[in-house]
This record gives structure tokens, sequence and C-alpha cells, in this order.
């Protein structure tokens, strides 16, 4: 008897069950394009090197991204302000320490942003609202929760900081009295002479007492001038001054922020009473008050300047405050920058002593330089077509008084266009001057009010940006993604070659121009001048480049498929017809001439006529290809109706364009018998 163990069934349910408690993190870009998508990257690695993580892969891709961006949010906020700031006044943990270092806007040209205590309450309020969630409470996150809730909590407390420093700030401008008190802010002491001295304090006060033994008793002395320049150490230097003497001295202290910090030390008589002691003391307290420096809030200059111009008149804004600062002794900083330096501008002129300098300078400036007057006139007789008549305008459609002049297609152009025509030695104005001396382009905005209008020109630009839809447009761009990932795929073995026509090149009659291209760029016009000529639309000649690009095919598909060798053609549209066969034979030239001989040929054309591949004669031309090349694999896409911009040769369309901006095309007058043919 032959006995079969039979296995127990695998239940689907515990396979989901299990896979349900797998963890899993979001998942962002391998390749980050900048420093914040790479500071989301490694905050994600982060989470997951630690043990962190969500249950399924819809909850990573959903909490744990929301959760990951927002705290990759906060962490640039902070680090693209100042993180020494915060780091200074709130400990940051160390856990987020290797986040920070890696926003610098200054990279950008552009100074660093400050705090704002809205933001930091955004912020933190993101943060905090992670620490009370479910998932975070589980012992997964156990390493994360207590320095994700101090940092959420420090932005907050920062944030109650900035808000108290902006109503101080306001209170300070709007007051009518210094905001510092120096009955409030300083402070006097007397240090009994000491009997014993530690070396190292004699050391470290020997200039201070060799000085203090030299002047006179009741003398003050500037302790700032023997301190260290280190904080702390200068912070330890005056507080050890009860130990430093031998001798009995007072000290006077002043403390004002940052703005101001004064200590002063006198040897005291030794034969002096208590009550001459405290009147000495008040006396020199008294004196030393009237050396402190002043600093007026906003409000009270702006009282006085009230005043002085209500009992004298107006005057200069940069005098008076001159005057605040020299007689009523004010050492405040000024409201701004620009302020600032008008300042110390004033100051220097007043140090001259030269009071014809201090005033209005503005009356110096002479009028309107005429050294370009000879640039200016020949610039005009260019645009009003009299130096040379061969300078000629074409357009699409003329029903309008504007004349485009083709052939200054830049200001550059332009510039070496008239500099061409003037006399030798004529003054030249840089590209920007004269771009300023064309009518704006839209009187409404602001920038108009920096052009002069002394050019009767202007640039205009013709926008066609119209492009229709298509039902099939989804499937014709996977198309060209499958072709591309085939071509890098096979790399080393394949040819990928984008093919297309330009437009159709008008060519005029004999003696009549037509412009090589319709759609023009950006170009130089003449206003208010009508321009008439013969109705070009329709010309019995023309021709027709043809582009063929052979793409480098790169490594990956994110990589440009706009680089490779060009090459281009011109074609007759009457005798050299574009044609399937046509442009194989073409594309069979330049394939034969390669120095790489592939097995595979990958073709990206447009959905005309002569490359629609579900044409009979379009196949038959591309089967001819195939033989004569011997190839083993021959893919031809078209891009959908109406989406021939997808191609990447119309990229070397507009480089075309640039060449034929500024040529007008006529053929040549050929014998009577032949002219008399052309007019049927």
């Amino acid at each position: 008897m032959i006995s079969h163990r039979i296995s127990n069934p695998i239940n689907a349910f515990d396979i989901l069950k299990a896979s349900s408690n797998d963890l899993f993190v979001p998942e962002f870009n391998d390749s980050p394009r900048n420093a914040l998508e790479k500071l989301r990257l490694d905050l994600s690695n982060w989470v997951k090197n630690n043990g962190g993580g969500w249950k399924g892969k819809d909850a990573a891709d959903s909490i744990g991204k929301k959760f990951v961006t927002d705290l990759a949010s906060a962490l640039w906020y902070v680090d693209s302000r100042s993180v020494e700031t915060l780091d200074q006044k709130f400990k940051i943990p160390v856990t987020f320490y290797e986040f920070f270092g890696r926003s610098f806007p200054e990279n950008y040209k552009s100074s660093r942003p400050k705090f704002s205590s809205e933001e930091l309450t955004q912020q933190s309020k993101k943060i905090l609202n992670y620490v009370e969630l479910n998932w975070m409470q589980q012992s997964r996150f156990n390493w994360l929760k207590e320095s994700l809730a101090k940092f959420g909590e420090i932005l907050a407390k920062y944030s109650e900081y900035l808000e108290h420093q902006q109503i101080r700030s306001k209170e300070i401008k709007n007051s009518l009295i210094p905001i510092v008190d120096e009955m409030e802010a300083g402070s006097m002491e007397i240090f009994s002479a000491n009997i014993w001295r530690n070396p190292a304090n004699i050391n470290k006060y020997y200039s201070l007492t060799n000085k203090l033994e030299e002047v006179e008793v009741w003398e003050p002395v500037n302790v700032n001038e023997f301190c260290p320049n280190e904080r702390m150490r200068r912070y330890r230097f005056i507080e050890g001054l009860n130990m430093a003497f031998l001798f009995k001295v007072g000290l006077y202290k002043y403390h004002h922020g940052s703005a101001q910090n004064a200590v002063y030390i006198w040897k005291i008589n030794p034969k002096a009473n208590e009550t001459e002691i405290v009147n000495k003391n008040y006396k020199i307290r008294t004196k030393l008050k009237a050396q402190l420096k002043i600093f007026h809030t906003r409000a009270m200059k702006k009282e006085l300047i009230e005043n002085f111009e209500l009992h004298v008149g107006k005057c200069e804004k940069s005098r008076l405050r001159h005057i605040i600062s020299d007689l009523l002794g004010d050492f405040s900083a000024s409201e701004n920058s620009a302020s600032q330096k008008v300042d110390e501008r004033v100051d220097i002129m007043i140090e001259l002593g030269d009071p014809e300098f201090i005033s209005d300078l503005r009356h110096l400036n002479g009028g309107l330089t005429n050294k370009f007057d000879t640039f200016w006139s020949y610039a005009q007789k260019y645009f009003e077509n009299t130096v040379n008549e061969t300078i000629l305008a074409v357009d699409e459609r003329r029903h309008d008084t504007i004349q485009h002049l083709a052939q200054a297609i830049s200001i550059r152009d332009l510039r070496q266009q008239v500099t061409n025509l003037c006399p030798p030695d004529t003054e030249i104005p840089s590209e920007q001057w004269v771009r300023l001396q064309f009518w704006p382009r839209n009187p409404t905005y602001l920038s108009s009010l920096k052009y002069t209008g002394k050019l009767d020109a202007k640039f205009m630009v013709q926008s066609r940006q119209l492009r229709c839809n298509h039902i099939d447009s989804h499937y014709a761009s996977a198309l060209f993604r499958y072709l591309k990932e085939l071509a890098i795929t096979f790399k080393d073995y394949s040819w990928l070659v984008f093919m297309d026509d330009k437009h159709r090149c008008k060519v005029g009659e004999p003696g009549y121009p037509v412009a090589a291209v319709e759609r023009g760029k950006q170009v130089i016009v003449s206003c208010n001048k009508s321009f008439v000529v013969s109705d070009h639309d329709f010309t019995k000649c023309g021709i027709i480049p043809s582009v063929t690009m052979f793409c480098d095919i790169p490594m990956n598909i994110e990589d440009s498929f706009y680089q490779g060798k060009v090459y281009a053609g011109l074609k007759d549209p009457i005798f050299q017809p574009s044609s399937p066969m046509r442009h194989n034979s073409e594309l069979y030239n330049l394939l034969a001439n390669d120095k790489q001989q592939n097995p595979f040929l990958l073709i990206y054309t447009d959905g005309g006529p002569d490359h629609r591949v579900n044409y009979l004669r379009v196949q038959l031309s591309l089967i001819a290809l195939f033989i004569t090349l011997d190839l083993d694999l021959l893919i031809a896409v078209r891009t959908p109706p109406g989406h021939s911009w997808k191609n990447p040769v119309e990229r070397i369309m507009s480089i075309l364009n640039l060449g034929l901006q500024c040529i007008g095309l006529m053929r040549a007058e050929m014998d009577e018998e032949f002219e008399e043919i052309m007019k049927y």
C-alpha cells in the first residue's frame, strides 16, 4: 500500500495577512535633481535604517510620504534661514544634525530669508501633529518620537520669542523717551583691598593694576581697553575684579544689550571717609553718565524733525538727521541701508567744510549727452530706409502700418549694422542703451518708464502656439517611448533616425524677393510707417529643406535625445518632390557612408503622406531600404496627426529659422522664351 503525504494547503488570506505586517518606507527618485529632493530621499532611508516604517505599501506611499515631505520641509526651512541662530537660542536635537548644511541661497545670488513667526507656527503644528498619531506611538518609532516632539516644541518656542520681539521692537520705535534708563542699566560697587592675591590674578590684571597706580585717585579708567576680545574670557575678567587689587577700588557698570557696555574702575583714596566716598562716587557716576551714548527712538527723531520744520521750515532730511546726531549726541542706527549710505556721505561732506557740496547734487547733472547723436541719426535713417534701398521688410500679412525690418534680428545685429553705416570715430552706445531708445512693448508696464522712444522701433513676436488634440496622442507617445527604450537597450547596434521636411520656402519672381520664413522670430519693427508691396501669398517657385538627424542614443531615457549629427538638404518641389522613395534613397546614402554599420534601424517621422507607414508606397520604400542595407530589424514610427512638434528634429527647425530669418528669396531671370512660359 502506497501512502501519499498530503501537505497542508496554503491559505491565501494568511499570505495577505503576513504581507500586511511588512514595513515599507516611501519611495522617492533615486536620482534627485536638487538638494531638497536629496533630503527627502535621505530621510526615507534614515527611517528604514533605524527600523521604522509603515505597514503596507499603500500606507507608506500616502501617510509615510506626507510625513517625510513635511519633516523635510521643516528641516529645510530652518536650514535655509539659519540653523545656528535657532541652535544658539534653543538646542536642536542632535538626531537632526546630519540633515542640516544643505541649503545655500547664496549660491543663487540671494540672501538668506529671515525667520517668520507665522511660518514657524505652521511648521511646528505639522510636526507636533505627527507626534500624537497612533503609528508614531508604536515601538518602531521610539527612537524618533522624543526628538521629533522636542524639535516641534523648539519651533513653537522660537515663534513665540519672535512675536515677543516684534511687540517689543514696535514699543521701542513708538516710545518718546530712550528705552534704556541709566538708573536701571547702570550700577556701582566698591571693592575692599585684598590682603593676598592669587599669582594667576597678578599676571592677569598686571596692566590694569599698573594703570591704576599711575593715575590719580578718583580718576576712572576704562576697563574695556584691558579686557580680552573673547566673550567668555572678557566676562571672567570683569567678574574677577573684586579679587585683583591690593587697594580699595570703585567699579561702575553700564549694560545696554549689544549696543553699549561700559565698565570703569577707579582707585579710592584710602584716607577718605564714608561721606567723601559717597559724594565722590556720585560725581564720578554723573560724569560717566554724560559720556554714555544716547540712542533716540524713531518716534523721538520724528517729533524733533517735525518741531524743527515747524519753526524753521522745510529742510533736507539728511541734514536734519545729522543735526540731531551731532547736537543731541544721538548714536542710534539708521532706519535702513539706503539712509545709512546717505548719512555717511553727509558726515564726510560736513567734515570737508564745503556747504555747497552738501546741497542737492542733482543740479550738477547736465542735459542729456549728445555724443551719440550721430549714431542715432544713422539709426533713424536705417529705419526710414533712406540709406540702403535693399532694406526690404516682408511679413506674412501686410494689413497694418507696422514695418518689420527682418535684417536686424537682434540688438547686437542692429548696433553692428548701424555702426557700419556711421563715419569713423563715431561714438557707439552700448547694446543696453540702444535697447532703451526703442518704444516699449507694452506702455502700461512700469518698465516702460525706462524707454526714451528716440527710435521709432520696437520688438514684436508672432504667437503661434495652438496645438490640436488627437484621440490617439497618448498611444502615439507610448510608442515613441518604447522606441527610445528599444534604442537604449540595443544602443551599440542601432541607428535612431529622426526625419522631417521643413515648411516650403517661397521663392519670388525676379526683382520681388519674398521672405524665406513666414513665422518670424522677435524682430525690430518700425512704428507708424506704412509699407506697401505686392501680395506674395502665392508664388510659383519654392524650396523644401529636408532635415535628417542621427541621434546620439543616451544611456537612459531621462537623458537628452536632442544630440547627434544633423543633415539638411534642399529640394525643388516641382522636379524633386518629396516622396517616400526619395526620402529613403537620401537616407540610404547617409547610412551607407556611416563609419559604423548597424543591424537595427529605428526611424521616427511625422504623419505626412510621404512618411505615413500605412500607405503601401511608404511600406514598399521601407522594404527596399531594409533589403538594400541588409538589416536585421527596421522599425518606423510616426507622430499622431497634428503632433509633428513631438519629433525631436523640430528643434533643429528653430535653428534653421535663425539662418533663414533675414533672407529674401527670388529666382534669377531667365531667357525671354522661358519667362513667357513662366507667366502661364
